[in-house]
């Protein structure tokens, strides 16, 4: 119990920009990166009609990293422990991105919902890595950036 709570105390002393800069590490691995560009082949779908301020993009990649990382991720990963690739994908990931694809449908067109399947894999890395929502919401802010805006 005392070790939990250390290393719980530890995470905390740590602070945010140590998370942030967590979290941009994806970008020092190529198979990550390769998962968020395939995220991006929805550019070449007829574009959604959503138009999004930045702020609102903002809020909502915490409210969905919230819900699909800390809540649903995290007892996946526990109920189904297996892991693929040298143990950096969990079935947990997988079937939390599948399910947050799945739900996009309700608010994208068909192939650009499934092309957040790849970034969402990303995203779930940076929980199964770091347990901290931090490195998460802002990789998942800066990719709805650049995917709503066509940043690049």
């Amino acid at each position: 119990m005392k070790k939990s709570l250390y290393h719980k105390l530890k995470r905390l002393k740590q602070g945010p920009l140590v998370y942030i800069l967590n979290g941009l590490s994806c970008f020092t691995r190529p198979e990550y990166v390769f998962f968020l560009l395939l995220g991006f082949l929805a550019w070449f779908f007829p574009e959604p009609g959503i138009e999004l301020h930045w702020g609102k993009l903002l809020y909502l990649a915490l409210i969905e990293e919230l819900v699909f990382r800390f809540f649903l991720q995290d007892i996946l990963t526990k109920i189904f422990s297996w892991a693929f690739f040298k143990k950096q994908l969990s079935l947990g990931n997988i079937i939390a991105s599948l399910i947050f694809s799945l739900l996009h449908l309700f608010t994208h067109p068909p192939l650009w919902a499934l092309a957040v399947f790849f970034p969402s894999l990303v995203f779930g890395w940076a929980w199964d890595r770091y347990h901290n929502i931090i490195p998460c919401w802002i990789l998942h802010f800066f990719y709805n950036l650049a995917y709503f805006y066509r940043v690049f």
